[in-house]
């Protein structure tokens, strides 16, 4: 067998490794009794150790090295920078900081849990103080140039460091807290149409309905409940999705399902020759959170789709919604106005959440904020940037599950997301010009089509900035999101 296809196999390995992984941790966040955290953080240690073990072993140094002459081929390049990067990466973390890892967050997402839904902080407090102090751990054996959280975010979106995020944020902020105040000024009052209950099985028709018009292939994937929605792909033939639904929550059910969906999309879009290959995913977590925020709101809070979409919401719900007219209905929808709990942001003010996030993680590794006093630093960032109180800390600091998971360095990617997002949907528009009016009678086929030509099936091919130039021909920039904003909610 030659070198090429020792390290074919070598990557399909893992590949097998990280899928049972990622079934244990979807059981773990839907199905699983909550009597099974301690053996499934167990089996997800033994697991993610014996993936890294495989990982920085001598035998992959040596193939990795070996071949480092393809680095430049054309068609074998790709593939052999993806697993030397990784490789170069992960080789600096200790096998025993992996496993203590995987013990420690596994623990911590069903304490989070427990916490979330008796509303304290004090019985998640220990095990995140020990994932931030693993987190920070993590950072030093990676490397960073000025702050630790360069190294966590680099994991995420590669190239990319602190200082680049403030320079986005701090265009963002400028101009969106004024954006906030200038539309919330013109809004008047507010209709008053959620404050009801609305079916669930009502709610999640709705939501396959808009899945199965994005082109979600259920045969290759399935929607489920859980605590926190998430997607997650063991495979481009096997993606799942998870959504959360209460009576009174309508329509953020709709927009989990699209959101998923369009994490979904991407995992079903990449190429099936790929699946067992380095390359075989996404560019980055910020482009694939493009994805997902474009599918949600770009296209899901559109007034051309969700004019497609009101008969069958009218139907569904007769007698909610029986004296409501679409005008009503659109501007609730959109229906700009701080509030506490990110998921269900309108798409204005959503990004003041993840400022609050960065700023706070920030000073969690920099070891300028202590865990025990992370609630109250919470609550006064939710009082300074969308000037309300917070409750309980089920709805504050409580409210997300990545830290427990380990995420620090995540939550950027959502608004780097939305930036993206903006970017590749004014490519789309200008390449498509009658994709508005398709959205408006449900052919959303398009776009998915389109997306996953230019996106889906390059897979980690590029750099997260390098795909987007080659798309749009240009670099990272607030501005067609900005001005996406403007038009809609101002013009």
């Amino acid at each position: 067998m030659d070198l090429w296809q020792k390290f074919c196999d070598m990557q399909a390995e893992f590949s097998k490794l990280y899928h049972a992984i990622a079934v244990l941790s979807w059981d773990q966040q839907t199905y699983m009794p909550v009597g099974g955290s301690e053996a499934r953080a167990e089996s997800l240690a033994y697991l993610q150790t014996l993936a890294h073990e495989k990982l920085i072993s001598s035998k992959t140094k040596d193939l990795i090295y070996n071949l480092e002459y393809l680095k430049d081929d054309p068609e074998k390049g790709p593939i052999y920078n993806v697993v030397r990067r990784e490789y170069e990466k992960a080789v600096k973390i200790p096998i025993a900081l992996v496993t203590e890892n995987a013990k420690t967050t596994s623990l911590a997402i069903a304490f989070w849990q427990e916490a979330k839904q008796k509303g304290d902080f004090s019985i998640f407090a220990t095990h995140l103080e020990k994932v931030v102090t693993l987190q920070r751990q993590k950072a030093e054996v990676i490397g960073y140039d000025n702050e630790p959280y360069d190294a966590l975010i680099d994991l995420y979106e590669p190239g990319m460091k602190t200082k680049d995020v403030e320079v986005i944020f701090k265009q963002l902020k400028e101009a969106l807290i004024p954006l906030v105040m200038d539309i919330t000024a013109r809004q008047g009052k507010r209709p008053d149409l959620f404050n009801q209950d609305y079916a669930k099985k009502s709610q999640w028709d709705l939501g396959l309905k808009a899945l199965q018009e994005m082109g979600f292939d259920f045969n290759r994937g399935r929607q489920d409940y859980s605590e926190h929605p998430f997607t997650i792909s063991f495979d481009p033939s096997d993606v799942r999705i998870t959504t959360n639904i209460t009576t009174k929550s309508f329509p953020s059910s709709l927009y989990s399902s699209m959101h998923e969906g369009g994490h979904a999309l991407y995992e079903q879009g990449i190429p099936g020759k790929w699946r067992h290959l380095a390359i075989g995913k996404a560019a980055s977590i910020a482009v694939h959170e493009s994805q997902s925020r474009m599918w949600e709101n770009i296209v899901g809070r559109s007034k051309e789709y969700l004019s497609h979409l009101w008969p069958h919401i009218k139907t569904q719900f007769a007698l909610e919604l029986q004296t409501v007219d679409f005008d009503s209905f659109y501007q609730a929808i959109n229906w700009v106005e701080p509030s506490l709990i990110r998921v269900n942001a309108d798409e204005v003010t959503y990004d003041l959440h993840i400022f609050i996030r960065f700023e706070l993680e920030r000073d969690l590794l920099a070891g300028k904020l202590s865990v025990s006093d992370l609630p109250k630093a919470w609550d006064e960032k939710v009082e300074s940037y969308l000037g309300i109180k917070v409750p309980n800390p089920a709805e504050g600091v409580l409210q997300d599950v990545h830290w427990a998971m380990g995420s620090i360095g995540y939550f950027p990617t959502y608004t780097l997301g939305n930036v993206i997002a903006a970017q590749f949907y004014q490519q789309a528009r200008h390449e498509i010009p009658d994709l508005s009016q398709n959205i408006a009678v449900g052919n959303l086929s398009l776009l998915r089509e389109w997306l996953r030509e230019k996106i889906h099936q390059r897979g980690s091919i590029l750099l997260p900035l390098q795909l987007l130039e080659e798309v749009c021909g240009s670099t990272l920039s607030v501005k067609p999101y900005l001005d996406y904003l403007k038009e809609k909610y101002l013009i």
